[in-house]
């Protein structure tokens, strides 16, 4: 009867032992979350930390998700920046990436069930400072169609010797010394620099920058936009422009012609009085793209008028495709390109193309000759630009046999249609 009686008391008080223990871990843990340690954060550099947490307790459901996560305010969750360490319980080890130096953050680990996340107790540390130059751009001032000014302000060389600095910049964010840059001496405090070459009506991106022994500091980023000049509008607008010789000759005015130099005689032209624009079809199909950005694309659209005594075979509308001089010369660099542009007064306009085989309306002009092999540039005085509904571009050259003697002049009236329905067909 004893025995009955003991072993009814000890079930019953091994009954109440279990209810008593879970009993007490749903009080510990009621909301059925894990239980989260955070680790001490250790081995912090300039852009770097390890961290981690310890999990205690899944809270009843499988832990899917543990890290941890941190900010520059105080409590961070996981919306903010976080790692990503696995699933299940126990300890693990964390680092922190892409941080900046000098800088206090907080972190916390995170552990997520299905029933949500918790996090552990948030810690704070504060980066390695960089050692980097600290500095500040100016804002671009005197801006014009090829230039502009700025500078910046050295406010501490981060522990060293400044042994360069000056600005630098380009059409992308986040300019850097191995693209675009001025040098401007060394040394702390201010600094002004003078941006030259640039292409009108474009944004650029500039950023001061300040060496040490420890690397290149870059101060903040400033943006400006070059002038427009007229020329260049009327040459380009505000992106591209795309110029066709002339179609309609009823005015008088002809696509190509070429005379005495002193214009006194009109030897010959395109359409006067000659079946040139009928023959010579392959060249009005030509186009010159102009845009602000200084780039000149010409496009032949796969033929090209053979010149006599330049190509061969010759008098023929060919097949660019096979570009042949007299002699076996290469001249492909004639069809179609990409290439560069200027304007320029000096004193009067002059329009310059730039490339390898660039021209304007006829390959055969030089700088002061004719020429039968491909330049490096060409340039054209500039005899009337004008911005109309339909824009008129007239450039001429002065070539010479003997530099001593009067030579002669080639003219290219080209046009731009602002409405792409008023242009005539090719005739």
């Amino acid at each position: 009867m004893n025995l009955k009686k003991n072993y009814v008391i000890y079930l019953i008080n091994s009954t109440l032992a279990v209810l008593f223990l879970v009993t007490g871990c749903k009080k510990d843990n009621p909301d059925g979350l894990p239980v989260i340690s955070t680790s001490v954060v250790s081995e912090i550099t300039e852009i770097n930390a390890k961290s981690g947490g310890t999990i205690s307790s899944d809270g009843g459901e499988s832990v899917i998700a543990r890290g941890v996560c941190w900010s520059t305010e105080p409590n961070p969750t996981i919306l903010q920046n976080k790692t990503e360490d696995g699933s299940g319980g126990g300890t693990f080890i964390s680092l922190l990436t892409g941080l900046e130096g000098n800088t206090t953050y907080f972190v916390r680990a995170y552990a997520s069930n299905r029933n949500g996340t918790s996090y552990g107790m948030a810690m704070s540390f504060t980066t390695v400072k960089s050692g980097l130059p600290t500095l500040k751009t100016a804002d671009a001032v005197e801006i014009t169609e090829y230039s502009a000014e700025s500078g910046g302000e050295i406010t501490d060389d981060g522990g060293s010797d400044i042994t360069s600095r000056g600005l630098c910049w380009d059409t992308v964010p986040s300019p850097t010394v191995l693209g675009n840059h001025t040098i401007d001496g060394n040394g702390t405090g201010s600094f002004t620099t003078h941006l030259s070459g640039l292409h009108p009506y474009t944004k650029y991106y500039l950023r001061a920058y300040a060496s040490n022994s420890s690397g290149t500091g870059y101060g903040n980023e400033v943006s400006f936009t070059t002038l427009i000049g007229e020329d260049i509008f009327k040459l380009a607008g505000y992106g591209s422009k795309t110029w066709k010789l002339l179609r309609d000759v009823s005015s008088g005015d002809y696509p190509v012609e070429c005379g005495k130099e002193d214009h006194t005689q009109l030897w010959w032209a395109m359409g006067n009085g000659n079946n040139a624009l009928h023959d010579r079809q392959c060249m009005l199909n030509d186009e010159w793209i102009f845009s602000t950005d200084g780039s000149l694309e010409f496009k032949d659209y796969g033929d090209y008028w053979a010149e006599s005594g330049v190509f061969n075979p010759s008098l023929i509308c060919a097949n660019s495709s096979s570009m042949v001089g007299i002699n076996g010369e290469d001249l492909s660099a004639w069809g179609s390109g990409i290439h560069s542009y200027a304007i320029r007064k000096d004193p009067v306009r002059k329009l310059t193309s730039i490339g390898k085989g660039a021209y304007l309306g006829f390959y055969k002009l030089g700088n002061g000759e004719e020429t039968r092999i491909p330049l490096d540039s060409v340039r054209y005085n500039i005899v009337k630009l004008t911005d109309n509904s339909v824009d008129t571009l007239i450039v001429e050259g002065v070539f010479r046999w003997d530099p001593l003697q009067s030579g002669g002049y080639w003219r290219f009236v080209l046009v731009h249609y602002d409405n792409p329905g008023d242009e005539p067909p090719i005739p």
